[in-house]
């Protein structure tokens, strides 16, 4: 957009606030009325839990919140109740933050958008119409056992065309749809039954020395999805032992 149409210098100089992080995760949304970021809540002096604002493009003072964790049903966001392989994705990460962690943008058509919202492994899906009206779905509960498995959602990532979430359960590959009218259906088969096997999962080299944390990629049409299949079955387990002597002074 031309300049003379950017936020006014007063909206810019109010974020962050003295002593605040700056804004993360910057992302337009579909139709470029808003830029969103995480950033803390600023009369909160938690600074590791953060919220989802955004800043209307036209100039416009001030600024809204787009979600906060307490609108959701899910567990309270604390590291305790994340899983192991949810703990281990955010160390390889180095993420230190919890409340919204992550976010993405989707367009279902010119005038309907969507947010995905990830929390504490749930999935949830906020929907804004043409008339600003939100409505907001769960379209996964990690705490609900399916017959092919029970965990959290892990990577979950949009569709292009937003009608559906790809995501790991388990170490095997699903879709759900943005909806939440219908239950997740399993795309991969076969990893779970054999310890040291996983599909969709990026591999432990990939997160940590080549910083790819993705293990699964949809086609352009949002028809196919490629993953990774990684089988370390074969690989034996060392154990290193650390021996520990007390030094009396």
């Amino acid at each position: 957009m031309p300049a003379r149409e950017n936020v006014s210098d007063a909206t810019v100089a109010e974020i962050p606030r003295a002593g605040m992080p700056p804004p993360s995760l910057l992302s337009f949304s579909p139709d470029r009325r808003r830029l969103s970021f995480l950033i803390p809540e600023p009369d909160n002096a938690n600074l590791l839990v953060r919220h989802l604002y955004s800043i209307a493009t036209n100039g416009t003072p001030g600024f809204e919140k787009l979600f906060d964790p307490s609108e959701c049903e899910s567990q309270g966001n604390t590291e305790e109740s994340f899983s192991l392989a949810h703990k281990l994705r955010r160390e390889r990460s180095r993420q230190d933050i919890i409340g919204v962690t992550s976010y993405s943008w989707g367009a279902l058509s010119d005038s309907r958008h969507l947010l995905l919202l990830p929390i504490n492994g749930d999935l949830w899906v906020k929907h804004f119409d043409r008339f600003g009206a939100t409505t907001l779905v769960r379209i996964f509960d990690c705490s609900m056992p399916l017959d092919s498995g029970r965990g959290p959602a892990i990577d979950p990532v949009l569709s292009p065309d937003a009608t559906n979430v790809a995501y790991v359960m388990d170490r095997e590959l699903y879709i759900v749809s943005t909806h939440g009218d219908s239950k997740p259906v399993p795309i991969t088969a076969g990893a779970r039954e054999v310890e040291g096997r996983s599909n969709g999962l990026a591999d432990y080299l990939a997160q940590e020395e080549m910083d790819r944390q993705h293990g699964f990629w949809w086609s352009h049409d949002s028809r196919y999805l490629a993953f990774e299949h990684v089988d370390e079955s074969s690989v034996r387990i060392y154990r290193i032992m650390h021996l520990v002597s007390t030094i009396s002074m």
